[in-house]
């Protein structure tokens, strides 16, 4: 049986768990693996009797180091309803013990789940521009408020940076199987900064060095945002987007990068979620996931060719193993 190929999408934003809300996301978070230990203790001290089946104290026994994780929810959350390990021992009353071993999740300084954050809209405007269901990966990278000003958790944005091949690899290894390839095609990022950090740039060109396509906002025409770093101006292969919208005096809302020529391609700005905050939200970083998801569509078009020439024998395996080499060596 011939091989499917099937494309895998990455956005970069801060997202709460309602992003888990739509099909085919997979969540991965800053945050630390801890291992949690319940102890169950049968008590005799003269004056009162604590039997077994209950939870006498519990203690973080292991405490994970600061990485990115796959996980089902952006709060912090026991990884699951039952214990990997377990252990009996003598209690202080000279009573056997026992201790149970859980895996605890906690999320590094994470904006947590009660706002819709920036990440919501922009997976709700890429869903929105979709023509099927495609496999998304979703990397959390949290803000703060510094100075008054919405920034991205630097901590988090360089580990997701220098890691980022790690993190695909990590959902590919997990999702792969023996007749289906996934095959990362876009990274769509709404955000920029004001320099060009080494884990950006090393990101950056890993996906160009491997094929994917880049899409990045540019700036927001408004004071704060103005004159923000745009990842074309340093990478021409990424494709930078501006909302092609205006306000109701007839003015352009298109963005205001430092370099006006950075822009590619214009697209709708403006994303409705009834529920959430005043309803809609407007931006660059709405218009951006808007193209990515057209690319995306483009890929599975040309993955559902490539796989029905497979399958009809148009193209063997092998003639398509020669044509990827090709394609590599010529690009």
């Amino acid at each position: 049986m011939p091989t499917t190929y099937k494309p895998v999408v990455i956005l970069m934003d801060d997202f709460t768990s309602r992003s888990l809300e739509y099909s085919n996301t997979t969540l991965y978070d800053a945050g630390y693996i801890n291992v949690v230990t319940d102890y169950d203790y049968y008590t005799l001290d003269g004056s009162s009797i604590d039997g077994y089946g209950d939870v006498d104290s519990v203690g973080t026994t292991t405490y994970g180091s600061l990485d990115y994780y796959e996980v089902p929810s952006a709060v912090d959350y026991s990884l699951g309803g039952s214990y990997f390990a377990s252990n009996t021992f003598i209690g202080i009353y000279g009573f056997n013990a026992y201790s149970y071993d859980y895996l605890e999740w906690v999320a590094y300084e994470s904006t947590g789940n009660l706002d819709v954050q920036h990440g919501d809209w922009v997976l709700d405007a890429y869903t929105s521009q979709l023509d099927s269901n495609v496999e998304t990966i979703l990397i959390d990278i949290d803000t703060q408020i510094i100075n008054g000003v919405n920034v991205i958790n630097s901590v988090q944005s360089n580990i997701a940076f220098a890691y980022i091949d790690y993190i695909i690899t990590d959902w590919i290894t997990k999702n792969d199987t023996d007749v289906i390839t996934y095959v990362p095609v876009v990274l769509s990022a709404s955000f920029g900064g004001s320099s060009l950090p080494s884990p950006t740039s090393y990101a950056i060109q890993t996906l160009i060095d491997n094929f994917a396509v880049i899409v990045q906002s540019v700036p927001n025409v408004t004071t704060d945002e103005s004159g923000g770093l745009s990842w074309g101006d340093s990478y021409s292969d990424v494709i930078n987007v501006a909302a092609y919208n205006v306000d109701t005096g007839g003015d352009s809302l298109h963005g205001s990068p430092t370099n006006s020529d950075v822009i590619d391609i214009y697209a709708n700005g403006y994303v409705e979620h009834s529920g959430w905050d005043s309803g809609w939200s407007f931006g660059t970083s709405f218009a951006t996931p808007r193209v990515a998801a057209e690319l995306t569509n483009t890929f599975v078009e040309l993955f559902d060719y490539i796989n029905n020439s497979l399958t009809t024998g148009e193209i063997t395996q092998k003639i398509w193993s020669l044509l990827e080499k090709l394609i590599t060596q010529i690009m």
